[in-house]
C-alpha cells in the first residue's frame, strides 16, 4: 500500500486547521450611538485626584502612539486601569475618546478595554481630524 496519497491528505488537513484557526482570542466590545454630552475646557485639563466629587463632567482620554493622555496628562497605557478607577472613585461617569491617527489599533482596543472593565455609563469615540 503506497502511503504518498494519505501524507498528501494530512498535510493538506493540516495546512486547513492552521490557517483557520484562532490564535489569540478576540474580544467583543459593543458600539452603540446614543446622545452627546457638553464638556468644559476646564474641567477637562483638571488631573483625576482634583476634580469634584459627583461631578457631571467626563474625563478626555487621548489615545496617542504607545500612550494615553487623560485630561491633558500624559499616561503610560500600562496604568491605564490605575487612572481610570481614581476618575470612576472621583465621580467621573462619561468619557470622550480620542485617537490621533499616529495611534495604533491596538492602543485604540486597549483603551476601551479599560474603560468597560472601569465601568464608565457613557463613552464616546471621537474621530480624529
Amino acid at each position: 500500500i503506497s502511503l504518498t496519497p494519505l501524507v498528501d491528505v494530512i498535510f493538506l488537513l493540516l495546512i486547513f486547521f492552521m490557517l483557520t484557526s484562532q490564535i489569540a482570542p478576540f474580544s467583543l466590545i459593543s458600539l452603540s450611538g446614543t446622545k452627546s454630552e457638553t464638556f468644559t475646557a476646564d474641567t477637562l485639563s483638571l488631573p483625576a485626584k482634583q476634580l469634584p466629587k459627583q461631578t457631571s463632567a467626563g474625563a478626555l482620554i487621548t489615545v496617542l502612539n504607545a500612550g494615553i493622555a487623560i485630561n491633558g496628562r500624559r499616561v503610560p497605557i500600562e496604568n491605564i486601569d490605575v487612572e481610570l478607577t481614581a476618575l470612576r472613585d472621583n465621580g467621573i461617569k462619561t468619557a470622550i475618546i480620542s485617537p490621533r491617527s499616529s495611534a495604533t489599533v491596538q492602543d485604540l482596543i486597549t483603551v476601551l478595554e479599560a474603560v468597560k472593565k472601569a465601568a464608565f455609563s457613557s463613552v464616546t469615540i471621537r474621530k480624529s481630524g
